[in-house]
């Protein structure tokens, strides 16, 4: 997809070698922990993305056909401040976004900001441990999936009420359900 992109981004990304390094921001509650797959930290909009490296793998996650898909982000030998926030921290419904940075292979530069590729919410987080290794595996769901499930709010007084106590602007919303309403009046068009 080479819309929007620069010139220097165009020709990095149809070069014969491509150096494209994802980026992980995960918003918790005490801060953003940002992780690269790059082989170096790389810092943009003020912000430094720490070099995981190889102990991060993405891959899309699987539910069913039609639904909208997720990604599924698996992160091994972590540092134990991160394991920290993993255990501790309230995770369900928080933003994690993925994003794809290109950059320069002589001088290991960002060519531009990189651009987010997925933005959606952390779903489960699985901690999986053995004698000499973590692995936490977070599930995110995308923003569009929230979009396929009913809303629990509907236009009557009692929602309307719950949301702006003292509001009358939905008073008479249930008297008017079965009322059969003529518009224009007849006597409009006579005039």
């Amino acid at each position: 997809m080479s819309r929007g992109l620069a010139a220097q981004e165009l020709s990095a990304v149809t070069a014969s070698h491509r150096a494209i390094a994802p980026c992980i921001e995960a918003l918790f509650d005490s801060g953003a922990l940002r992780l690269t797959l790059a082989p170096w930290d790389l810092t943009f909009g003020g912000n430094t993305y720490i070099a995981a490296g190889a102990l991060i793998n993405v891959r899309e996650a699987r539910e069913a056909t039609g639904s909208v898909e997720g990604l599924e982000f698996s992160l091994t030998g972590l540092d134990p401040a991160i394991l920290t926030i993993a255990t501790q921290e309230p995770y369900r419904g928080r933003v994690i976004r993925l994003q794809k940075g290109i950059f320069n292979t002589a001088t290991n530069t960002l060519i531009a900001n990189p651009r987010t590729w997925f933005l959606g919410r952390m779903k489960s987080m699985v901690i999986t441990e053995t004698n000499n290794s973590c692995t936490v595996t977070v599930v995110a769901e995308h923003y569009e999936a929230a979009l396929g499930r009913p809303s629990p709010l509907r236009l009557n007084d009692a929602d309307q009420q719950r949301m702006y106590p003292g509001d009358r602007g939905c008073e008479w919303v249930e008297a008017m359900t079965e009322r059969n309403i003529v518009w224009p009046a007849r006597e409009a068009l006579m005039r």
